[in-house]
């Protein structure tokens, strides 16, 4: 009788263990997928992306270099430089400027962290000694989501202006994430 006893309070702590292990398994989320209550949770920090410019008539890709611009982040507010002045301290350290046909294709990964909004501008890129400061109306570029996946965003590279004396242009591209807001600008220079 006695051992019938131990063997019941054996089984039963066995039972418990394996209970609280499987219930800790169950909840354990990856580390860059942090889920609460249903909702996706933004890193710390803005998530990087990928700009990937495609010609079709070579078949090859350029990865397209990117600065990130702060608005909001996690209830911090920056004072930045504008994209054209960001771009000009990139090009000034003797980065190439990706060049595209226009009609090429850009598409943009986001990754897991899908914006909830998502716009993004032209205006001409005008490099003064990294203080030049473009006087161009920007101009809306429709981005359509690559297929319905999440995260995935592309568009072609438009035509300049008629009377357009340039041919380098720098993007700037907002997505907003509730109340955190980054700029990723980036510039792509037209040839004909």
């Amino acid at each position: 009788m006695y051992h019938t006893k131990i063997k019941k309070i054996l089984l039963s702590l066995v039972l418990v263990i394996m209970i609280l292990t499987t219930t800790s398994c169950v909840n354990e989320k990856s580390s860059s997928q942090l889920v609460v209550n249903n909702q996706m949770t933004m890193p710390d920090s803005p998530p990087t992306i990928s700009i990937l410019l495609s010609d079709e008539q070579t078949l090859s890709s350029t990865v397209v270099p990117y600065v990130l611009l702060w608005n909001v982040w996690k209830g911090a507010i920056a004072d930045r430089p504008s994209s054209n002045q960001a771009m000009n301290s990139l090009y000034h350290n003797g980065i190439d400027m990706p060049k595209g046909v226009v009609g090429s294709r850009v598409e943009i990964d986001f990754g897991i962290y899908d914006p909830d909004t998502i716009n993004l501008y032209r205006a001409n890129y005008i490099s003064k000694d990294g203080t030049g400061e473009s006087m161009s109306i920007k101009i809306a570029i429709e981005m359509v989501n690559e297929d319905g996946a999440t995260g995935q965003y592309r568009f072609q590279v438009p035509t300049g202006e008629n009377d357009d004396e340039f041919h380098q242009f720098v993007y700037t591209l907002t997505a907003t994430w509730q109340e955190d807001s980054m700029d990723y600008a980036f510039v792509i220079e037209t040839v004909e």
